[in-house]
């Protein structure tokens, strides 16, 4: 589940099973507030901040092997 705060300012991913919260992950954390937050077709989510007025594209990161 995707989730938006207005104060902090973020977007959360949360993995719920039934009416319970097993993990929380803070994703992003924006000046404007965070709105609108979907997956796309390509997997990257989209979300509108609104200071400044923009769309955000999240991809995963691919982890570096040291």
């Amino acid at each position: 589940m995707l989730v938006t705060g207005l104060a902090p300012r973020e977007l959360r991913l949360l993995t719920v099973d039934g009416d319970r919260v097993q993990h929380e992950e803070t994703i992003l954390t924006t000046e404007g507030r965070p709105y609108e937050p979907v997956v796309g077709p390509d997997g990257a989510i989209y979300v509108v901040t609104d200071a400044p007025g923009e769309v955000l594209r999240l991809s995963p990161q691919e982890e570096r092997r040291l």
